[in-house]
């Protein structure tokens, strides 16, 4: 669970990582994600909704259906197959301006960034988010790609909120 915490971590404050627009406040992405785990290989898709102060929502659509809501540093995982929604509370310390400011411009013309032992690779295609790489704590190879990306868009607070359908469970880790 923490290695799940610490990846949706750096996802709560995406936006902010790409701070060289200093005025995106919002993004909007379909996304593709890929987990090497060893020589297996998961493929991930879905949309990322995400603004300031510190909210984001990754909306899984395959493989399996799941919601990720992240309101500070509150986190709701909600899995409707499985009738279940975890809540825990971020315990690393990934605040907008830590990332803001570790995120540089590196001789191969893309941008880094190290947060609590993890070095992110941040690429961009016509000067917007394109695509993130790093290697989890579990020595996990994850690289995701945006596409159809929209920034500085009215996204409501209700987005980040998550209400739970009756007769699920309750998990508080």
């Amino acid at each position: 669970m923490q290695r799940i915490l610490l990846f949706f971590s750096f996802i709560l404050f995406f936006t902010p990582l790409f701070s060289w627009d200093t005025n995106i406040t919002s993004i909007e992405a379909n996304f593709l994600q890929v987990t090497y785990q060893g020589e297996e290989k998961i493929t991930y898709s879905g949309i990322l909704y995400a603004k300031t102060p510190n909210f984001a929502k990754w909306v899984y659509q395959n493989p399996l259906k799941k919601e990720i809501y992240l309101n500070g540093n509150e986190v709701a995982i909600y899995e409707p197959m499985l009738e279940q929604v975890t809540l825990s509370t971020l315990t690393q310390k990934n605040d907008f301006f830590t990332i803001l400011h570790a995120a540089k411009l590196g001789e191969d013309g893309n941008y880094h960034a190290i947060i609590a032992n993890t070095h992110y690779t941040l690429i961009l295609k016509n000067n917007t988010p394109y695509q993130i790489h790093f290697i989890d704590e579990l020595q996990n190879t994850i690289k995701i790609t945006l596409k159809n990306v929209k920034t500085n868009i009215t996204i409501p607070d209700s987005v980040f909120i998550f209400t739970p359908p009756p007769h699920i469970d309750i998990i508080k880790q």
